[in-house]
């Protein structure tokens, strides 16, 4: 809309107010680590050269969605010299509407697109246009239009606005010295998660992890060169928490990258320490390489669930957090998107899923469809009724096998009351108090057919 906002003479003005206090931008090191629930935590380190006294300090370049509640300062060196009395978050910052509204009544200057000059009080504005007059009871009055505006001239900058959010702090020092000083926040508008790429070999027996971190910042500041750490784990907040970009293009690319983040304990977390620095540019999107392992065993797996699924059986894929198998750390967790390579050696989706946070050593499987070839079919071919609380249910589960192998299924029955089988034709294990399990074996082109009797009492 406009293409200048401020003149020269307003510069000018924010220079000579800026350099009256000690003004301080990011200079010794800054540390952030980030949370998967919104959340930041910023650790920025500057040198600040105190006078015996009072000392006014502005410190700029923080994230807007800062949390002033949360700020600690420190001066490293002299922690009990240096005092802080006062803290004050300023962020009315400057904008367009900001300084119209000031300038209400105030004389301006309008330079329009061809050139002509408008000076005069201004009466009123609005996203369409300006009113000005050079004489607020004679007139005349002058409409200038907004899209034909090129510049306008504020003769000052009205108290209370600023370029940037800053913390201003009245410090009361006993000494004179140059000190290393920690400015410590919280911030929201800056999150993270971790994405999953799968490789599964032709035989799926064995598939390629690669695991990238997503850094999304939005919290208004430049981190730069900063240590990054990662918290991964649910923390608990008193507030509510206030697309994912696609990695496909690195599942075979990445194969025996170095691994670039340390992971530790922390409390009942877990912190994922970037080993280099990092910056993170504000409105911006990074990914980052977390993990990568190759020949990881895997298993392909058929489950069937009739009285919930119809027809349908489902394929999974399965596979152990072990070290063993070349993992063996605890997962973030986040989107795990899975491809299988096909006889010509390229790689074809086959579908996706979500892990929660897995601690080591424990299982993972990923739901990623529905057989094609494998249909199964769930009936109820009797019922008898023993007396009013009592009943014997027989099924009959078939389970018919179109693929050019045999498979292995897992036939999963929903139970009520307190069951028990009174015959059955295969064997059976009783997962849980509401769960019967079968474990089948089909042949390439054959059924199978299950049938046990129940007997049921409430």
């Amino acid at each position: 809309m406009f293409r200048k906002i401020l003149t020269l003479t307003i510069f000018c003005l924010l220079v000579s107010e800026f350099c009256s206090l000690r003004v301080l931008a990011q200079e010794e090191g800054v540390e952030i680590t980030v949370y998967n629930q919104d959340l930041g935590l910023v650790k920025d380190k500057r040198f600040i050269e105190f006078k015996k006294g009072e000392n006014i300090i502005k410190w700029i370049d923080i994230a807007s969605l800062i949390d002033p509640t949360s700020v600690k300062f420190k001066a490293l060196k002299h922690e009990n010299e240096v005092r802080v009395q006062e803290q004050n978050y300023e962020y009315d910052l400057v904008n367009t509407s900001k300084l119209l509204e000031k300038y209400i009544d105030k004389a301006i200057g309008v330079i329009t697109k061809d050139n002509q000059a408008y000076d005069g009080s201004l009466l009123s504005f609005d996203e369409e246009q300006l009113i000005l007059t050079k004489d607020k009871t004679k007139g005349p009055v002058v409409m200038v239009s907004r899209e034909n505006v090129r510049d306008i001239k504020f003769p000052e900058l009205p108290e209370g606005l600023i370029t940037k959010p800053t913390l201003l702090w009245n410090i009361i020092s006993d000494v004179s010295d140059k000190d290393l000083c920690e400015l410590t926040y919280l911030t929201k508008g800056i999150n993270w998660h971790a994405d999953y790429v799968v490789v599964v070999d032709v035989q799926d027996v064995n598939l390629d992890l690669v695991g990238w971190v997503t850094i999304d910042n939005q919290s208004g500041a430049i981190y730069k060169n900063a240590r990054l750490k990662l918290v991964a784990g649910d923390i608990h907040l008193l507030k509510p928490k206030e697309d994912v970009v696609r990695m496909e293009r690195y599942a075979m690319s990445m194969k025996g990258a170095p691994q670039e983040f340390k992971e530790e304990g922390l409390f009942e977390y877990h912190l994922y320490t970037l080993t280099r620095p990092t910056t993170l540019k504000d409105k911006q999107t990074k990914q980052i390489n977390l993990l990568s392992n190759n020949n990881i065993p895997c298993q392909k797996t058929f489950t069937y669930n009739g009285a919930y699924y119809g027809k349908k059986v489902k394929v999974s894929l399965e596979f152990v957090n072990s070290e063993k198998n070349g993992l063996g750390i605890p997962l973030p967790k986040g989107k795990v998107r899975v491809y299988k390579v096909d006889k010509e050696n390229a790689l074809q989706f086959i579908g996706e899923n979500e892990i929660d946070h897995t601690p080591k050593d424990e299982e993972i499987k990923l739901y990623l469809g529905d057989a094609f070839d494998v249909i199964g079919e769930r009936k109820l071919v009797n019922r008898q009724k023993i007396t009013q609380q009592i009943r014997e249910d027989t099924y009959e589960i078939e389970i018919r096998n179109h693929k050019e192998e045999d498979i292995e299924v897992l036939v999963v029955e929903p139970q009520q009351g307190d069951w028990k089988i009174i015959n059955t034709t295969h064997d059976y294990k009783k997962k849980d108090a509401n769960t019967l399990e079968f474990k089948i074996r089909v042949k390439k082109g054959t059924k199978e057919v299950i049938r046990y009797t129940v007997r049921c009492e409430w």
